[in-house]
């Protein structure tokens, strides 16, 4: 059975319930086997000095052939995991914290990174304006150029997308 691991966003005290976790019936029906990655809450604070930490926790709990979904800062603790060379094939990243030209590293054997984005973002909006970490990519979308990166532009507020449609985040899983 294949495995998806969810990471939920920052600031989050109930482990990503109104969010990620919304993914999980809808992934189980699938037939996939789900994995939470609670790395526990984080202010701004925690969230800079514990990103190293929390990235080396995703890649411990990283089996080979596992997919990854990160909401929010989970985007961000996936792409450090994937710059230390954790082997993911397919992550899915849904308003991620993360600055907006980021893209695998030449040579990773990642074949799909899907970026979930919208210009209603404020919060990735806000986060961008940290000088040492983040960044506005679920506001504008991935710009690297990158064809590994598929672009996956709506109408949505930094977590409202879990509310209205939360399966859309996975159809990418069924081709």
């Amino acid at each position: 059975m294949s495995r998806v691991i969810l990471v939920h966003g920052f600031n989050v005290s109930d482990g990503g319930e109104a969010t990620v976790d919304r993914l999980l019936l809808f992934l189980e029906a699938m037939g996939y086997e789900v994995i939470q990655y609670d790395y526990g809450w984080r202010g701004l604070f925690g969230v800079r000095f514990m990103s190293k930490r929390d990235s080396q926790g995703l890649m411990d709990l990283f089996k080979p052939g596992d997919i990854v979904i990160g909401h929010s800062n989970g985007g961000h603790l996936i792409a450090r995991a994937i710059e230390k060379g954790m082997p993911v094939k397919h992550a899915i990243m849904i308003h991620p914290a993360l600055d907006k030209d980021w893209y695998p590293p030449d040579g990773h054997p990642v074949k799909e990174v899907h970026i979930y984005w919208s210009p209603q973002d404020k919060a990735t909006w806000w986060s961008q304006w940290s000088p040492w970490m983040w960044g506005g990519m679920g506001t504008y979308g991935p710009t690297s150029g990158d064809l590994r990166m598929v672009s996956h532009k709506e109408d949505q507020s930094h977590s409202g997308g879990f509310s209205e449609h939360p399966s859309k985040y996975v159809e990418s899983l069924n081709g």
